[in-house]
């Protein structure tokens, strides 16, 4: 008899709406499991996020806890583990990341009474040395896409096993998820997947299926056929009566069989995410690699990790939860946050990723600006290359602000304010993407019926081709542009040559050749002087701010602009300026289809230079 091991991963990221995360919750995570509980022979392993347990705790959702806790004492469903705030494993100290899956077992235990086996990999992105991670935290297997045993020559029938590898002694059972299944199901006939479960009567071969909760019921058109079509019953029901099929646990399979033998799996991922991750410039490249059907041992396929080169704002993410967790103890509600802060969703862009999310980079920022609020630590400045690029930065903290400032052209590149426990500086680049060329420029009537979400790529917001334009710089604050003509301004890049700096007190003064730029960080304000040698015909000074559509208020009122009356902000200057604006919109896709998002106003201060030696001052602060 043929096994066949199914694990539903259920997951919504930290900050995103309560209504996407009822809408899951009634849509697909609860209709699958009231479904499974009407056929008991069929298992299913189940992981569920920290994330989305919290939310149904908050909100009083016991029908999805009273669900699970039915299926595993009736033996139908095995508790899987996973950092409990579903980070990326490998983008946390080993320590953290021992403790967050620790945090998932002992939660499961509470609550569910049951000690979990295996672990599942955020993303489903593997490196080498989690094995060792995974081991001490408890666990003893875990799920890698087959693209990753593809990559050292295991394929056909040699996917139908599970594998053993270690990493500094330390042994990972570990089992490959079928990508055949993740596209079969739940989207082909039900005949269809029976048959190919069927395919081999070997009695040691386990068939794994393996993917997201959303599937069945949350993704476009997927709740009318897993559900009002009935597929999902039908499928169950056809399991159930195939008597050369039988539903398994993965810890079933390592009790009853040895692993076919041990292995050494690159860094990988599911094939979509690898594409992902490369160049925009090379994700074409690989997918007609990988259409010409090369060897896959030959194709490496993009590295997650570069996620934090192909977009600054994710870096800046990363290292900035990094460097709080240097002041911060375990024993403290501000080490909560700093978990909660590595949330994977918004470091990262595909179809799913939510890097161009405001409101899930916000919550990033919110949980790590909180935890800095609580780590108490002390005002200053603070000399560190917090962002690993091999150059220092300077960082300075009082009661209100937090500033992170690069020497390179002087520029502010975060500004946290600690009271409101808002990155005020939180915009995104306007990145080109590989899709963008293929932008369909109206809907295909004719494209119908129920996809995978990767066949899904349709316009969602019918005017987002109109706000389609590619930044050539990443957007900071305080940039310096040098101009002969208005006409130029966001059509350059900045100066962005290396500045020598002095620090006394609150004050950061940044000096090159033929300019200087002296901040004085107040109580609530921020204040820079720039003195300079005419260069060009104009100065112009550059602020990236992300302050939502809906408050931005640009008010001109001689020397100074209100920015917000909501936020309370307002910009003065000691001369006489030209202020622009410019709302930032991206374009990017989603499981919904091409979306314009707004990330916030680019604010351009145009000073005329008419004298040899200038000097100008900018105030940034409360609205008196």
């Amino acid at each position: 008899m043929r096994k066949f091991a199914i694990v539903i991963h259920n997951h919504q990221p930290i900050g995103n709406f309560d209504e996407v995360f009822i809408d899951a919750i009634q849509k697909a995570y609860i209709p699958f499991l009231e479904t499974l509980i009407k056929f008991p022979k069929i298992k299913v392993g189940l992981h569920t996020s920290g994330c989305l347990f919290e939310f149904m705790e908050k909100k009083k959702i016991n029908r999805y806890f009273d669900l699970v806790k039915e299926l595993v004492n009736r033996g139908q469903v095995e508790l899987i583990s996973g950092g409990f705030y579903e980070p990326l494993l490998f983008l946390l100290p080993e320590e953290d990341r021992i403790f967050e899956i620790e945090m998932m077992n002992e939660y499961l235990l509470n609550k569910f009474n049951y000690n979990p086996k295996g672990l599942w990999l955020t993303e489903r992105v593997w490196e080498p040395h989690l094995a060792k991670s995974i081991r001490k935290a408890g666990l003893i297997y875990t799920l890698i896409d087959d693209n990753g045993f593809r990559k050292i020559g295991i394929e056909g029938d040699d996917l139908f096993h599970y594998y053993i590898t270690e990493e500094e002694g330390y042994t990972l059972n570990i089992f490959p998820i079928l990508k055949t299944l993740r596209y079969m199901i739940p989207y082909h006939p039900v005949e269809e997947v029976i048959s190919f479960l069927k395919g081999s009567s070997k009695v040691d071969e386990i068939l794994v299926y393996g993917d997201d909760g959303e599937k069945f019921g949350l993704w476009p058109g997927t709740y009318e056929h897993v559900y009002n079509n009935g597929w999902l019953h039908r499928f169950f029901d056809a399991l159930s009566r195939e008597e050369s099929v039988e539903t398994v646990f993965p810890s079933d399979i390592i009790s009853l069989y040895p692993p076919r033998k041990r292995v050494y799996i690159p860094p990988t991922s599911y094939e979509e995410m690898e594409e992902w991750a490369l160049p925009y410039e090379k994700q074409k490249e690989f997918r007609n690699l990988k259409e010409k059907k090369i060897d896959r041992t030959l194709i490496g396929g993009g590295f997650f990790r570069n996620f934090l080169v192909k977009y600054e704002e994710s870096n800046k993410m990363h290292k900035r939860m990094l460097f709080l967790r240097e002041g911060i103890s375990k024993n403290s509600n501000a080490y909560t946050h700093y978990l909660r802060s590595g949330c994977n969703c918004a470091y990262w862009h595909g179809i799913f990723g939510g890097l161009y999310l405001p409101h899930l980079r916000d919550a990033i920022y919110r949980e790590i600006i909180t935890a800095e609020r609580e780590s108490k630590r002390k005002s200053g400045f603070y000399i560190e290359d917090y962002n690993k690029d091999g150059v220092e930065e300077i960082i300075y903290r009082n009661e209100r602000f937090m500033l992170f400032f690069d020497r390179r052209g002087g520029r502010l590149v975060e500004l946290d304010d600690i009271l409101l426990g808002k990155n005020l500086t939180n915009v995104m680049t306007r990145y080109r993407e590989s899709y963008h060329s293929d932008i369909p420029k109206e809907e295909n009537p004719h494209d119908t019926g129920v996809k995978t979400i990767h066949e899904i790529f349709r316009l969602k917001d019918k005017d987002a081709l109109k706000y389609l334009k590619f930044d050539l710089y990443t957007k900071e604050s305080f940039l310096d542009h040098h101009l002969n003509s208005i006409e130029e301004i966001g059509k350059n890049k900045p100066c962005l040559d290396m500045y020598d700096y002095e620090i006394s007190k609150d004050r950061l003064l940044f000096k090159r050749e033929g300019l200087s730029k002296e901040f004085v960080i107040g109580k609530d304000f921020i204040e820079v002087t720039v003195s300079m040698s005419k260069a060009a015909n104009f100065y112009v000074m550059e602020l990236n701010l992300s302050i939502p559509i809906e408050d931005v208020e640009v008010v001109e009122r001689g020397t100074s602009i209100v920015v917000s009356k909501k936020d309370r902000l307002s910009i003065e200057v000691s001369r006489e300026a030209l202020f622009r604006f410019e709302p930032i919109y991206t374009v990017s896709n989603s499981p919904s289809g091409i979306e314009k998002i707004y990330q916030g106003i680019s604010l351009f201060l145009v000073f005329p230079l008419r004298e040899e030696y200038n000097k100008i001052k900018v105030k940034l602060g409360e609205l008196k």
